[in-house]
């Protein structure tokens, strides 16, 4: 982690931005007491790598593209259960 003054913060702003782009937390204080936390929107250690999952899958079954019969009912039920529960929390 990373403090600096709003005097730092300004002088030096570029550098606290491409710490944060690396992950670094960057908190900017005024007279060492923390006011804001700088960070970064998309940060590098959240993009996920396409393809990491290929050859994961061995065996598929034959019929696995079949419709299931039980699920439109399994749905149903489902959805029943949940009007259920959101009017007892009503009446609470």
């Amino acid at each position: 982690m990373m403090q600096a003054t709003i005097h730092q913060a300004k002088t030096h702003l570029s550098k606290l931005i491409r710490k944060a782009l690396d992950g670094e937390e960057v908190i900017i204080a005024n007279r060492d007491k923390p006011l804001v936390r700088l960070e970064a929107v998309h940060s590098k250690k959240s993009k996920r790598k396409l393809g990491w999952g290929k050859g994961l899958v061995t065996y598929v079954a034959p019929d696995f593209d079949e419709p299931l019969e039980d699920l439109a009912e399994h749905m149903e039920t489902a959805e029943e259960e949940q009007m259920r529960r959101k009017r007892s929390m009503r009446r609470k």
